[in-house]
């Protein structure tokens, strides 16, 4: 059928010619994935090919078919529906776009409907039966589904060494430190997950976490994040994020951020990704409620490079970001430019090993909590992490214990101010019920 297509598309219009590439390209490569980045490249001529043919014949069943199976190849089934729709009123009993429209149905999550227009193709032919199988899958998976909400309970135990020094006016520093030094800390925490059944909306959360120090008055940590998560097409996903923290009864922390991700596949291995997150930053102490340095509205920019490595059994992503946020109230303007690094290697089916590195430089200008002069100051901030995590079943029950490590060290460059380091190591457990 293709062919014929071809020598008849010449025939109709010489200028066309050119054009006819479209049709040639359809017969060279495979009909059933997208296998490599120069497959892809070729079907996307062909697409824009078609595509001028269609501007000259609109009508043109055979070419609308051709366009909307090309779609589908590129996996972009809302076009390929688009054109199969059209071509298949044309011609509502042809046996490959009843196929190809079925194909594409099912690529937009209708199942049921997919299968009854793929029914109608040729069973014996080997896409058709792939198709058919495929579907008869999903809709089996479908009366069976996940459920829609998800439980998950955390019980951790750490060790946390923790120093903040303030120096006195001399530079020299001071007798004060930070209570929490040296101290065991629990935690409890409840992730509440809800995937509903539509394309567009991919989830909602509520996080609820607990942490106590036990011996140490005053100085429990909460935490309340509500927010959701949703897809406005395959590389585009967007989300909107709710951070309430209670540190001890004085401070508290809340955050709006609505991270904004645009995915760019270069390969099958490797996919950058930027990031736009407009937030508003609200930090204070009471009873003064008085802004924390790096409160106020802002925006975090990012851009992140994921690597696949050794068949997918390892993951590395580098990234670097910039921060900007503007004074709110007695607080201080907030810059910071990022660096990350992250590595994720499955070791097998039950173990997984993460390291990461992560640097910022913050700056901090204009007011300050602490006094009432203007000042500036550049921090250095620099944390590593590890982990490494086994998961398995107990029963019908999903479980995992992790073991990790986190340092951090945060410098000032006013002699005056401060010195922060921690070190933590930890042991958690998760239960998905």
């Amino acid at each position: 059928m293709i062919i014929a297509i071809f020598n008849d598309t010449i025939e109709r219009n010489n200028s066309l010619k050119r054009l006819a590439l479209a049709l040639f390209l359809l017969c060279s490569f495979s009909t059933d994935v997208l296998s490599s980045n120069s497959q892809i490249s070729e079907w996307q001529k062909t697409v824009d090919q078609l595509k001028e043919i269609i501007i000259v014949e609109p009508e043109n069943h055979e070419t609308l078919f051709l366009l909307g199976f090309a779609y589908n190849q590129l996996h972009d089934f809302k076009n390929g529906e688009k054109y199969l729709k059209t071509a298949l009123s044309f011609d509502p009993d042809n046996q490959e776009i009843n196929r190809e429209y079925g194909i594409a149905l099912a690529g937009l999550g209708q199942y049921q409907n997919a299968l009854k227009y793929i029914q109608k193709a040729n069973v014996n032919h080997p896409r058709t039966t792939k198709a058919l199988l495929g579907i008869k899958y999903l809709l089996a998976s479908k009366t069976s589904p996940a459920k829609p909400f998800s439980f998950e309970l955390s019980f951790g135990a750490y060790h946390d060494s923790n120093v903040i020094l303030y120096p006195d006016n001399d530079g020299q520093p001071s007798s004060f430190q930070k209570p929490v030094k040296d101290s065991m800390a629990i935690s409890f925490g409840l992730n509440t997950r809800y995937v509903p059944d539509t394309d567009w909306l991919q989830s909602i959360y509520l996080d609820l976490s607990h942490i106590e120090y036990p011996g140490i008055s005053n100085y429990d940590q909460n935490g309340i994040h509500l927010g959701l998560s949703t897809n406005l097409s395959d590389n585009i996903n967007i989300q909107v994020q709710n951070k309430f923290d209670i540190t001890n009864s004085e401070f508290r922390s809340y955050i709006l951020s609505i991270p904004i991700s645009v995915k760019f596949p270069v390969s099958d291995d490797l996919i950058l990704t930027g990031r736009f997150t407009p937030e508003y930053n609200f930090q204070f102490y009471n009873p003064q409620l008085e802004a924390e340095d790096g409160s106020g509205p802002g925006y975090q920019l990012g851009l992140f490079a994921n690597q696949k490595l050794f068949n997918d059994k390892a993951w590395l992503t580098l990234g670097v970001t910039y921060d900007i946020t503007t004074p709110h109230g007695k607080s201080m303007e907030y810059k910071a430019l990022g660096l990350n690094a992250a590595a994720l290697i499955k070791i097998n089916k039950q173990i997984d090993f993460s390291i990461g590195i992560i640097f910022r430089e913050p700056k901090y200008k204009n007011g300050n909590v602490r006094s009432t002069t203007n000042v500036k100051r550049k921090d250095s901030f620099f944390n590593v992490y590890s982990a490494i995590k086994y998961s398995y079943k107990i029963g019908k029950l999903a479980q995992s214990l992790e073991l990790f490590y986190s340092y951090i060290n945060n410098d000032s460059n006013i002699p005056t101010y401060y010195e922060y380091k921690q070190n933590k190591v930890g042991l958690v457990l998760r239960i998905l019920l």
